[in-house]
C-alpha cells in the first residue's frame, strides 16, 4: 500500500469554503411566501389618561424605501363625545419593519377644533407620502373642506396643515365628508386603464341620510372630482377600498349602528372603472363581524388574488374584542370569507385598525387595543401571511 501523504492546506479548506459559501447564499436569499422574515410587536401610540391624551384612529402606509409611517388622532379628552373635541393628527416612523418607532409628533392642528380621520397613501410615481384629513371647526359634526398634506422626504416632514385645504364644499350634496379613516389607495394593477389614480373613500351626511362616495384624482392630487356615490338609510360610514389583480376595486363601509347584529354591520360593492362608479348597489358584505371600522388589503406577489380584512372577531356588538384578520380568495373573492384569524394569542379589546403589506410573506396591522379597553394604546404587529391563509 502506498504511503499516505498529507493533504495540502488549500485542499483541506476547500470543502469548508464551499459550505460557508452555500450558507451565505441561503442567508441572502429573498424570503419566500412560507419563510417570512422575523415578526415583531410594538406600541407607537400610548394613551395617558392622567394628561387627558388619548390616541385613536390608526392608519398606516409603507414607503418605497420600506419605511413604515403611522398616523393617529391625539385627543385631548377622555369623554364619550371625544370624536368632536380638541383633536390633532400625529405621526410616527419605523425603519426596521415596525419593531421600533419614533416618538409621535404633531403634523396637523387647528387649536381647539377637530382635525381628524387620517387617511394616507403613497404615490409610487412620485414617492410622496400623502395624508388626507378633514377639519371640523369648533368641534362641529360637519367636516369643512378636504385637506391634503404631502411629504417628499420619506415621511419625516409634511407640508403645513394651514395650507393644505382642498375645499369641495361646492360639490353638490357632498360637502363636509369624512375621509377614511385608514389608508387610501393608488391604483397599481397593470390591467387597470386608470393606473396611477388616487382614490379616497369618504362618507357624508345629507339631512337624516348617510352616504358613501369617493374623491379621485388622475394627476397626483392636483385636482379632484367625485367618483362613485350612494345614499342609503343604513347609516353607511367609514369606508375602505382595495384593488384586486384584475383592476376591480372592492369597496366596503360600516353600518353607523354600532349595535347592528353580526353579519349586518358592513356593506360592500365592486367598481370596474377605477372608482368612478359602482358595478351594482352596495349589499351586505358577508363578513361575520360587528359594526366597526375595518381595513381592506389586496395582497400582491405570491398571494396575489387574496383579500384581507381586519376587524374585531367577537360576535357581541356591545364589546369590540379579539382583533382578527379575515381572508377571501378564489372565484368568490370579496363575497365569501374565512373565520377570522386572531392577531394575538390572548383575546383582548380591539377596535379600529389598518393593514399594510410589508413584503411577499408578511403584513403589518396597526390597531387599537389594551388590557381592559381598546382606548389604552395603538399597537403594531407583523404577521406571516402563511399563517393567515392556511
Amino acid at each position: 500500500m502506498p504511503a499516505s501523504r498529507p493533504v495540502p492546506t488549500a485542499q483541506r479548506l476547500r470543502p469548508l469554503s464551499v459550505l460557508v459559501g452555500l450558507a451565505l447564499a441561503l442567508v441572502c436569499l429573498p424570503p419566500t411566501a412560507d419563510a417570512a422574515p422575523r415578526t415583531c410587536t410594538a406600541t407607537p401610540f400610548r394613551t395617558n389618561v392622567g394628561k387627558k391624551v388619548v390616541y385613536r384612529i390608526p392608519s398606516l402606509v409603507v414607503t418605497p424605501k420600506g419605511t413604515l409611517v403611522a398616523f393617529a388622532e391625539r385627543r385631548r379628552s377622555t369623554s364619550p363625545s371625544a370624536d368632536i373635541s380638541d383633536l390633532e393628527i400625529v405621526t410616527a416612523r419605523s425603519t426596521d419593519r415596525g419593531c421600533h418607532w419614533s416618538r409621535p409628533r404633531v403634523i396637523a392642528d387647528q387649536g381647539t377644533g377637530t382635525v381628524g380621520n387620517p387617511s394616507p397613501l403613497v404615490d409610487t410615481s412620485t414617492g410622496e407620502v400623502m395624508l388626507f384629513s378633514v377639519h371640523r371647526p369648533k368641534g362641529g359634526t360637519t367636516g369643512h373642506g378636504f385637506h391634503l398634506q404631502r411629504s417628499t422626504d420619506d415621511g419625516r416632514t409634511f407640508t403645513p396643515y394651514s395650507k393644505a385645504g382642498k375645499d369641495l364644499a361646492g360639490t353638490p350634496r357632498y360637502a363636509g365628508g369624512l375621509t377614511g379613516p385608514g389608508h387610501a389607495l393608488q391604483l397599481r394593477s397593470p390591467k387597470s386603464p386608470h393606473r396611477g389614480r388616487l382614490v379616497v373613500p369618504m362618507g357624508y351626511k345629507d339631512g337624516t341620510r348617510y352616504g358613501a362616495y369617493a374623491v379621485i384624482s388622475d394627476n397626483h392630487g392636483t385636482t379632484w372630482k367625485v367618483g362613485y356615490k350612494a345614499t342609503g338609510d343604513d347609516g353607511r360610514i367609514e369606508g375602505t377600498v382595495a384593488e384586486l389583480p384584475d383592476g376591480r376595486l372592492w369597496i366596503s363601509y360600516r353600518n353607523r349602528n354600532a349595535q347592528a347584529p353580526v353579519g349586518t354591520g358592513r356593506i360592500a360593492a365592486f367598481s370596474s372603472d377605477g372608482g368612478s362608479s359602482l358595478d351594482a348597489p352596495f349589499r351586505r358584505a358577508g363578513l361575520p363581524t360587528v359594526s366597526v371600522q375595518g381595513s381592506a388589503l389586496a395582497l400582491t406577489g405570491p398571494h396575489a388574488g387574496t383579500l384581507l380584512f381586519s376587524s374585531p372577531a367577537r360576535k357581541d356588538p356591545t364589546r369590540r374584542h379579539g382583533m382578527a384578520v379575515f381572508v377571501s380568495r378564489g372565484a368568490k373573492v370579496g363575497k365569501t370569507w374565512s373565520a377570522g384569524r386572531p392577531v394575538q394569542r390572548d383575546s383582548r379589546p380591539g377596535a379600529y385598525s389598518d393593514l399594510v403589506q410589508l413584503d411577499g410573506a408578511t403584513v403589518g396591522i396597526l390597531y387599537e387595543t389594551g388590557r381592559t379597553s381598546w382606548k389604552e394604546r395603538i399597537d403594531f404587529r407583523s404577521l406571516r401571511i402563511a399563517d393567515l391563509v392556511r
